[in-house]
């Protein structure tokens, strides 16, 4: 039942999510770098889902359009720009772009996945192989932010060094 293909599509699912994490685990930092307010930051994480639900119908036709295997790699391209940005952002405005540019790439990834992974198996073990696809993003939003715990608590890294080291697995797909 567990095949390359899927261990590839859960591993993928692992890398699109890793970065849900990270902006809320630093919010206490962005708030004092950028002298920020709460309200401020309420907007800031509530900008890149709102973008998520906007883009999700043209980026399900996407998938159809160009293929899901093509889509998933677009998702990690775009993921790793976003966290390259991230990585150098130096204002509020130019950290909000680059969030939801990661951000959107778990909506162009998973119309995708989904597809690609139904693909790779008929009837019953369909179920199984989503549901241990879906766990991969599930256990990504606590890695997120362990790891970033972990990258800054414990290693002394910078915020956009997290970016800039969490974004590296992408560009090996």
């Amino acid at each position: 039942f567990i095949n390359y293909g899927l261990i590839v599509m859960t591993v993928t699912h692992v890398l699109t999510h890793v970065f849900g994490g990270v902006h809320p685990a630093i919010f206490s930092i962005l708030r004092e770098e950028f002298s920020l307010s709460l309200q401020q930051l309420g907007i800031i994480a509530a900008i890149s889902p709102l973008l998520q639900a906007i883009v999700s119908i043209p980026t399900g036709l996407l998938s159809d359009k160009f293929g899901s295997k093509r889509m998933v790699l677009v998702s990690l391209v775009v993921a790793l720009l976003g966290a390259l940005l991230a990585s150098q952002t130096t204002n509020p405005l130019m950290f909000i772009v680059a969030i939801s540019i990661v951000y959107l790439n778990t909506t162009i990834y998973h119309p995708a996945s989904y597809s690609y992974t139904s693909n790779l198996f008929e009837g019953r073990d369909r179920p199984k192989a989503l549901g241990l696809h879906g766990a991969g993003g599930t256990l990504e939003h606590a890695i997120g932010p362990l790891s970033v715990s972990i990258l800054i608590g414990l290693l002394g890294m910078e915020w956009r060094q997290v970016y800039l080291l969490l974004g590296h697995p992408c560009s090996w797909a």
